[in-house]
């Protein structure tokens, strides 16, 4: 021994797919993450351009047909929403029931 650290042998190569494929795979995986993030902001304006035209869409319903639609759909009756709500939001749901109908 010369007093120098021992040197670490290299591991030696398993039989199996080759070093070449290993690397081009964990590279195109790499590129697929950066592909994604590059078009993290295209994505971001569609769905905000979507929820914009949804919100403009869904404002454009009367009420009374919206909440109509919405309890044949079966996601909830109206009435038992009315009563899981607070006096004052009863109110003004009311008064905006009441708009819509024109009285």
């Amino acid at each position: 021994m010369s007093g120098g650290r021992a040197r670490a042998s290299a591991p030696a190569r398993m039989p199996g797919r080759a070093l070449r494929w290993e690397l081009d795979q964990r590279l195109k995986g790499v590129g697929q993450i950066l592909n994604v993030l590059r078009r993290l902001p295209l994505i971001h304006r569609a769905i905000l351009r979507l929820r914009e035209e949804t919100q403009t869409n869904l404002h454009s319903v009367p009420v009374a047909d919206f909440m109509a639609s919405v309890e044949r759909a079966g996601f909830f009756s109206a009435d038992h929403y009315l009563d899981s709500v607070r006096k004052d939001q009863k109110i003004v749901l009311a008064r905006m029931c009441e708009i819509e109908d024109g009285t």
